[in-house]
């Protein structure tokens, strides 16, 4: 499941719960790219929505509470 993950969806991971326009923004990709990959990353990790992932994501240490926080501000 997790090692399914691309480099590119792992990056996006990072930034789960920003909104799609600031994680685009940031990744200097379109808003449209973001939500395929997300419904890819949903769809590896067998998760629905974002607040899912966010949870999946530090129960497998692919984030840690710090990553979150600091992405945060």
């Amino acid at each position: 499941m997790i090692e399914n993950l691309t480099v590119r969806e792992r990056e996006i991971l990072k930034y789960c719960s920003w909104p799609t326009e600031k994680i685009a923004e940031k990744m200097k990709i379109k808003k449209t790219t973001i939500s395929k990959h997300f419904q890819n990353i949903f769809e590896k990790t067998k998760t629905q929505t974002r607040a899912e992932l966010l949870v999946f994501a530090l129960k497998n240490e692919l984030l840690t509470i710090s990553e979150v926080i600091k992405n945060e501000l």
